[in-house]
């Protein structure tokens, strides 16, 4: 008997990724036969972590700045992440430089500091902008707060 193949469209119906894994189930119909198959693979990909989150100075003098907290940036995944940019939501905050590069499976840290100035609380939001595409998902923010 001779094995006949064919192409057929493969309708995804669960799918999970991670660096270093890639599975996707699914059913292949043909005409009234439906068969399920299983896919897997490898992934390169990064996975981006911070700690601690949020930061937070607590009470510091507004005439003086904040010591400086060290940041960790843990990358779990299998190829390294550059942290191309790192930005605030307004201006109280004094931020490591980029770029920062975090290996495969290793971590870089950075120092946060609150500046001094006015009295009262000190809210913001730090964003990353990265040089790849992350399979943790979308780049991580951080919440960072002090009170002066």
């Amino acid at each position: 008997m001779a094995i006949r193949s064919c192409t057929a469209p493969v309708e995804a119906t669960r799918f999970s990724a991670e660096p270093g894994t890639i599975r996707a189930d699914g059913a292949v119909s043909a005409g009234a036969t439906a068969t399920s198959v299983g896919l897997s693979g490898d992934v390169n990909g990064a996975s981006l972590t911070i700690e601690p989150s949020p930061i937070d100075f607590g009470p510091v003098r507004a005439s003086a700045q904040s010591a400086p907290v060290r940041v960790t940036f843990k990358n779990d995944g299998n190829v390294p992440v550059t942290i191309t940019a790192i930005t605030q939501s307004g201006t109280d905050f004094v931020l490591p430089v980029a770029p920062l590069t975090v290996n495969a499976g290793g971590t870089a840290t950075g120092p946060f500091a609150l500046k001094s100035g006015g009295v009262g609380d000190v809210n913001g939001t730090i964003t990353l902008a990265l040089d790849t595409v992350l399979c943790s998902g979308p780049p991580p923010s951080l919440a960072i707060k002090g009170k002066r």
